[in-house]
């Protein structure tokens, strides 16, 4: 029986390879037949030897052996040989590693572009106030502007890993010190981090007895040019009540607060130019516990009011350099979206104190139903996280109805769009107008999330904006490049707006200088360890001084041409018309 079936399988074989000289399987034919001579295999191409090695390595790296075959020229046939494998691991892993460094040079070199610019240009003669040149300021931060946006190899060019990182910088740990009442804090409550002193003075809101954190950042050596903040001895003591720097009040984003990383980064960024930096920790957060049973929401401007006519009121009168001694907002995420909607409300009552504002990654119009994954799980996260640290106050709300509310969202199953439906009739809010009262609830979360999204209150703003967003920003990028919302932006000359091929939400990973992978730890504040974010944010601040300066001394030597640092003005606009051409051949 079985030489019967060994037969039979010979007969198959022969059958099967020998097809070309019979057709019909005779033994007799067969054994008159010779196989045919093993045919020589033409020599492969470098690039099928890489693939033939890939192939090898991907198939055999489980059973740590690798597969070759060999001619048998006596069947005719291909017979499979194992043999131990010579370390393919190593090989291919270089092979891939280097396939992909290459693939990622390709996504470089796509995403890198010129940042694209917009807004109106309006003639000096149509408007009542020079600081309102959008295209002079423009031309100013030309060194920026025109400058291709370079995103660094792996992280630059992912959203996700952009976005993840602006929370990860790393940088200067803790809030420093807590002020005092009075808000004067002495040389040994200080706290130095590196070459910076920082503090934290808690304020009060006289509306309804809320509480916000003001992490203060000092620049280094700040009694340089004697003005009376330092003791003369090395020694520092801080009297935050005379201000004689300018001062840039940053807020933070939703689930976050002032000691996360693209607030620190943009602190130490502004301190490195001699600037007082000041990080807003909204109630709840930050570590400070809430004094009333409201959170903080998107749409609540009274806070930040406060917090600005409080520190326009600190500005020293009495100094000869009055005129450097201006405030700038900075908003990053929801606290962008704050800060415009603040600015839209004050319109033409804004505080002269007040020189810019920077809006970066802004949400402009909220809609929490439309989230996407993982953004939406995330957010939704993190809101349950700041309700359940402060339940030991909200606990003492007697309300029925609001702690039901607060056992709904602490189930696990809701949304971010079901806490916003659960809070609404809980949340404080402000009236849009003068004198911007204080009240509690909205009808419904739609009601909140109109009422909070800041685009409406485009129009109104009065005072130069800079509004920056990626274009693969996840959260940001859809709305503000909506035909709504761009066309509010563009149709107010205040408004410089710059969007990034790339960037992610508030990182802004890029290459600077010779490093390719660019810098994702911020440690220092050397401009290669910036993120573009900070530099174009500093570099607007700086432009605004400038043109200042430019201005006031026009005013004062009575002549039409000004100067500034040495530049004369007939050279600045012509650098503005070249700019200009060149800005609106990319539009």
């Amino acid at each position: 029986m079985n030489e019967l079936s060994k037969e039979s399988d010979r007969k198959r074989d022969n059958t099967d390879t020998c097809s070309e000289c019979c057709t019909n399987g005779n033994d007799a034919i067969h054994d008159n037949c010779s196989p045919p001579a093993a045919k020589e295999q033409p020599p492969l191409s470098w690039l099928s030897r890489v693939l033939q090695a890939l192939v090898v390595s991907s198939s055999s790296l489980r059973r740590g052996e690798r597969v070759d075959y060999e001619y048998d020229a006596s069947t005719t046939k291909k017979k499979a040989r194992t043999m131990p494998m010579p370390m393919p691991m190593p090989m291919s892993m270089s092979i891939l590693a280097i396939y992909s460094f290459y693939q990622e040079i390709q996504r470089k070199k796509s995403l890198t572009a010129l940042p694209l610019i917009y807004h109106q240009h309006h003639h000096e003669k149509h408007s009542h106030n020079h600081h309102h040149d959008a295209l002079t300021i423009c031309s100013l931060m030309s060194d920026m502007l025109l400058r291709k946006y370079t995103p660094s190899l792996f992280v630059g060019t992912r959203s996700m890993l952009n976005s993840v990182l602006a929370y990860m910088k790393p940088g200067p740990t803790g809030p420093g010190p807590v002020a005092s009442s009075t808000g004067i804090c002495d040389s040994d409550e200080s706290h130095q981090v590196g070459e910076r002193w920082r503090k934290r003075e808690i304020v009060n809101m006289t509306r309804d007895g809320g509480t916000v954190a003001l992490d203060w950042e000092f620049p280094e050596e700040h009694d340089e040019d004697g003005d009376g903040n330092g003791n003369g001895d090395g020694s520092v003591s801080f009297d935050i009540m005379k201000i004689t720097r300018p001062i840039v009040l940053i807020l933070h984003g939703t689930n976050t607060d002032a000691s996360f990383g693209y607030m620190r980064s943009m602190m130490n960024s502004c301190t490195e130019l001699g600037w007082i930096a000041i990080g807003m920790n909204a109630r709840g957060s930050g570590r400070i516990d809430l004094t009333t049973n409201r959170t903080h929401n998107a749409a609540y401007t009274n806070d930040l009011r406060h917090v600005v006519d409080l520190l326009c009121s600190r500005f020293s009168e009495s100094d000869s350099k009055k005129m450097e001694a201006k405030l700038f907002l900075v908003g990053f995420s929801m606290g962008a979206n704050t800060l415009v909607k603040y600015l839209g409300e004050m319109g033409d009552e804004i505080s002269d104190k007040i020189g810019g504002a920077i809006s970066l990654s802004n949400p402009m119009n909220i809609d929490h139903s439309k989230l996407e994954s993982p953004w939406r799980q995330i957010i939704t996260s993190g809101a349950k996280k700041s309700l359940r640290r402060h339940q030991h106050t909200t606990n003492k709300f007697t309300d029925a109805y609001y702690q039901e509310c607060i056992k709904k969202i602490h189930a696990g199953t809701s949304s971010l769009a079901d806490i916003s439906a659960h809070m609404a009739p809980h949340l404080i809010r402000s009236s849009t107008l003068p004198p911007y009262h204080t009240s509690v609830g909205y009808t419904s979360a739609e009601e909140y999330w109109n009422e909070a999204s800041c685009h409406h209150f485009i129009p109104h703003v009065k005072i130069p904006l800079l509004v920056v967003y990626a274009n693969d920003d996840p959260i940001a990028s859809r709305n503000t490049a909506s035909a709504l919302v761009l066309g509010k932006l563009l149709a107010n000359p205040n408004i410089i707006v710059v969007s990034t091929p790339c960037g992610g939400h508030m990182g802004w990973h890029t290459t600077k200088g010779n490093n390719p992978l660019g810098s994702y730890f911020f440690r220092s504040c050397k401009e290669a360890d910036k993120s573009w974010g900070d530099r174009v944010t500093t570099r607007f601040i700086s432009s605004i001084m400038e043109k200042d300066m430019c201005d006031a001394v026009a005013v004062g030597a009575g002549v039409g041409i000004e100067y500034m640092h040495g530049v004369n003005r007939n050279e600045i606009a012509a650098a503005v018309r070249k700019d200009a051409s060149l800005m609106r051949s990319r539009l």
